[in-house]
């Protein structure tokens, strides 16, 4: 007898049909910490510059630095390999999450369950047009690009399959999912993501050949979160970056465009997520766990192109 399991994505995340073509894969990009600088021997001072110029674009756009993180109710969790969450300080209306910090795992489901033999995606693959309209009817989410959209997209390699995924702090591969969109209460569009299984549902990791896995329950409901390092369990803040909209790491991910068009016609979802998350992080420099002094990580997610 088959479950549904329910995933919502919270934060930074780049969604698309087009960056494995046919398959939705969501992307959240790295946004670090601002270069350090570092007394050396000689006295003199030394500031990392960052290696590429996908790195340097992502951080001159002054946004806090973020962690990403798969977040589930203990009540739900089966057995881990090699993958161990551990109580977060995070919560949803009182509810405290486990969670695992991701940092470059390439992740997939393994529902129990043998794949149509035609699946929506291929059949995506096969007709473009209906892909593009998928995209569209699928997301209810902004564009990158806002209201008008680049004439001949593109994405830094370094947030694709042809740049290994470099600056991706995790990918996530959704080919086996249904997804719809919802708002929370209208401040944040997120995606919420049905994945049919067996009973159990498995998370598998792949990172540098090595694979780890989480096993939950098959009604489990679980988050993707990109979030502000203010939000991270047992993470130290770097400082709140510029202060700058978060929205702008979504620039960063794409190279700069020469013409732009009216983007397709794609309205924000009005309906209400049925699960809120908000996820509380403390305010700068007040390291408080009192909720008066904490306010919750927001941010829509973003559809490409």
């Amino acid at each position: 007898m088959s479950t549904t399991a329910i995933i919502q994505i919270v934060g930074i995340f780049l969604l698309s049909y087009q960056i494995v073509p046919g398959q939705l894969v969501a992307v959240a990009p790295r946004i670090p910490c601002p270069p350090q600088a570092v007394q050396t021997k000689s006295g003199r001072i030394a500031v990392s510059v960052p290696a590429s110029a996908a790195e340097q674009e992502m951080l001159s756009q002054g946004i806090a630095p973020h962690g990403a993180l798969l977040l589930m109710q203990p009540c739900d969790f089966i057995s881990s390999n090699g993958w161990t969450p551990t109580p977060s300080i995070l919560e949803s209306n009182g509810q405290l999450y486990l969670y695992v910090r991701l940092d470059g795992e390439q992740i997939r489901f393994n529902t129990g369950i043998r794949p149509a033999t035609t699946s929506h995606n291929e059949a995506a693959i096969s007709e473009p047009s209906r892909r593009i309209a998928d995209v569209d009817k699928l997301m209810g989410l902004p564009h990158v690009y806002g209201e008008q959209c680049c004439t001949q997209p593109k994405l830094r390699d370094e947030y694709t399959p042809a740049g290994k995924y470099k600056l991706a702090a995790a990918v996530v591969d959704f080919s086996n999912a249904s997804p719809t969109v919802c708002n929370t209460s209208g401040r944040r569009q997120d995606t919420v993501i049905n994945v049919t299984n067996n009973g159990k549902l498995t998370i598998e990791a792949t990172k540098n050949g090595t694979t780890k896995s989480i096993t939950v329950k098959g009604n489990a409901e679980l988050i993707f979160a990109n979030v502000p390092l203010d939000a991270v369990p047992g993470t130290a803040s770097c400082g709140a970056g510029g202060g700058n909209s978060h929205n702008a790491a979504y620039l960063a991910m794409v190279v700069p465009c020469a013409q732009y068009k009216p983007c397709a016609t794609s309205s924000p979802s009005n309906s209400v997520c049925a699960k809120q998350p908000v996820l509380i992080m403390s305010l700068p420099n007040t390291g408080s766990t009192d909720p008066s002094a904490r306010s919750t990580a927001e941010c829509s997610n973003n559809q490409w192109p």
